[in-house]
């Protein structure tokens, strides 16, 4: 299976979703849990939001993704105008924000009370960088893996296998990008 083909289903799932959701009048949230799922994903504020955003232009032809595409384009542009990079990312959350007010109103809020992040895990946080245009890097970062106590763990390789994680140096060129 190619991209281009995982994509495709991942978006026709979201779709599903979304049209489930509408005469459920589920919750945002619980609209974002079912998106997530089981992946490495975590519900977050921003994805709260964008998931408004596809509620509330939700069509059940195959105009749908060109009209969020549009939308987002139109959203973009109107934050331009107002000039100055930190401006322009407060317009556009102050604009999809709009779309999450109106979503809450329409399909109500849990009634429990959830902790939701404002940002995900560092490797989501490198994806909406990615979406956002706001990073310069070609590869995502890494975490580093911790100890429960929040101690990093320094790898130590058995003889004879290769390590795929940099040396204690912080060279990352140091690693081994071999097989064994």
């Amino acid at each position: 299976m190619t991209v281009g083909d995982t994509l495709t289903q991942l978006r026709a799932t979201i779709k599903k979703l979304i049209k489930a959701s509408i005469p459920a009048k589920q919750s945002i949230y619980d609209l974002a849990i079912k998106v997530v799922g089981d992946s490495p994903c975590t519900v977050t504020v921003k994805l709260c939001t964008r998931l408004a955003l596809m509620r509330n232009l939700y069509t059940d032809d195959t105009s749908f993704w060109d009209k969020v595409d549009k939308k987002l384009n139109i959203i973009r542009k109107a934050a331009l105008k107002g000039g100055g990079a930190a401006g322009n990312q407060e317009r556009i959350t102050r604009a999809l924000s709009t779309y999450l007010d109106l979503d809450r109103t329409k399909y109500g809020t849990q009634s429990e009370v959830h902790n939701i992040p404002e940002l995900g895990d560092v490797w989501q946080q490198d994806v909406d960088e990615v979406i956002q245009g706001t990073t310069s890097r070609a590869e995502p970062r890494t975490p580093t893996p911790t100890t429960p106590l929040g101690e990093p763990i320094t790898p130590t390789p058995t003889p004879g296998t290769i390590s795929l994680l940099p040396e204690a140096s912080g060279n990352p060129s140091a690693s081994s990008s071999g097989t064994t």
